[in-house]
């Protein structure tokens, strides 16, 4: 992957609400949960600095989490 390029991420509607439910679990564990807020992001098309203001990340957090 060259070095800029977001991996474009496609979820269908079971993937999606199952991301959704584990953000909203209690006892989910947190980073667990983040990495499920910036898949969600990812996949409504916010490229990676867009996420990573959203979600209070760094972009780097964001491009480890797409790869």
């Amino acid at each position: 992957m060259a070095k800029g390029r977001a991996v474009a991420i496609v979820l269908d509607d079971v993937e999606k609400r199952e991301l959704t439910a584990l953000t909203r679990k209690h006892g989910a564990p947190q980073a667990l949960a983040e990495r499920a807020r910036i898949v969600l992001a990812a996949s409504s098309g916010l490229n990676n600095k867009e996420i990573a203001a959203k979600i209070n990340v760094c972009a780097a957090t964001v491009g480890t989490c797409r790869q």
